[in-house]
């Protein structure tokens, strides 16, 4: 019995550790992009299988003329996200963390050339 308490006591632990470990990744990513941020145009560009039910969209934009990639999970009330602009909120610390608004289309042709895109 002894040896099943610990083989337990082992898995709490690396549970513990995992989740914990996740939380501190969420809340630093939270916390570059509360602090220090700015905002520009990026461009959905493809679905990437997740799972079987969920799908992420990339997107794509440029500080500083360098070209990040980013994911966010699929938002199911809009039809067609792909191959447009939408508004972005980065990191000024470290670009590549990055937030995009899916309910904020970008039209304006001048905006998405001022962004890096052609």
């Amino acid at each position: 019995m002894e040896k099943k308490s610990k083989g337990s006591i082992y898995i709490i632990v690396i549970i513990a550790v995992i989740a914990v470990s996740i939380m501190y990744s969420y809340f630093k990513k939270n916390n570059y992009l509360h602090q220090n941020f700015d905002f520009t145009v990026a461009r959905t560009i493809n679905y990437i299988n997740a799972g079987d039910i969920y799908k992420d969209i990339e997107y794509i934009y440029f500080v500083n003329n360098l070209k990040y990639t980013g994911y966010i999970k699929e938002d199911y009330d809009l039809k067609s996200p792909l191959k447009k602009y939408y508004k972005v909120k980065y990191s000024k610390i470290k670009p590549e963390i990055s937030e995009i608004y899916l309910l904020e289309e970008i039209t304006d042709c001048s905006e998405i050339v001022r962004a890096g895109f052609n």
